[in-house]
């Protein structure tokens, strides 16, 4: 297993994909790693690594997986309560669109 530092960057796992012939990547949005992160909070005081949607604390980690599955590159962790979405947004969302145009 790789160390953070030498964590793929997305750009790159896009990149060995389309090298790879891949049909598609997928993206596993809102993977919820569990945690005990609890002492963090919100702005409006809420449990920042709560996620409401999972009932439990823990990460959020998007995953773009290949067709198999399997993980090609992994998102920063974000606190539990923060939206699917939006950490998509932020990390990942328009990213494979580049490389989709290209074929």
């Amino acid at each position: 297993m790789k160390a953070a530092a030498q964590a793929v960057e997305l750009h790159e796992a896009l990149a060995k994909a389309q090298d790879d012939h891949l049909s598609y990547v997928t993206l596993e949005g809102g993977t919820l790693i569990p945690t005990d992160r609890v002492a963090e909070r919100t702005e409006a005081g809420n449990h920042a690594w709560y996620s409401g949607k999972h009932k439990r604390f823990g990460d959020n980690v998007q995953v773009i997986a290949d067709p198999n599955g399997f993980p090609l590159w992994t998102s920063p962790v974000e606190p539990g309560s923060a939206h699917d979405i939006t950490a998509a947004r932020a990390h990942c969302l328009g990213a494979p669109y580049p490389i989709a145009a290209k074929g």
